[in-house]
């Protein structure tokens, strides 16, 4: 699952997904658990999704090789996973979680 995503101390929040890859116009699924220590003054939980493309590829210039990069956002998004109201209360937490991706995103290749 890894780290924490919280910077809040009183907080830990963990996600987990039901499969390690997704494709335009599929469901994302899993979990997002929760730990807090303490009341907090917070009153949802979202998720940010950020579509990131990367390309990199070098040419041969003689003797001599050029490596270019370039990358930007494709897609930016949010979900709505939980309201909990005026606060968030002490206590742990497990909270399922689906939603689609936009059928139009850029897939991913690699070509060696």
């Amino acid at each position: 699952m890894g780290g924490s995503f919280s910077k809040d101390s009183d907080i830990n929040i963990y996600m987990n997904l039901n499969k390690q890859f997704y494709i335009a116009g599929e469901y994302v699924e899993g979990e997002i658990y929760l730990d807090a220590r303490s009341d907090r003054p917070y009153n949802s939980l979202w998720i940010h999704i950020i579509g990131d493309e990367r390309v990199m590829w070098a040419q041969q210039y003689g003797k001599n090789t050029v490596v270019y990069t370039n990358s930007y956002d494709s897609y930016r998004g949010e979900t709505l996973v939980c309201n909990f109201g005026s606060q968030i209360n002490k206590g742990n937490y497990v909270i399922p979680f689906r939603f689609q991706l936009p059928a139009m995103m850029t897939g991913s290749f690699f070509i060696s």
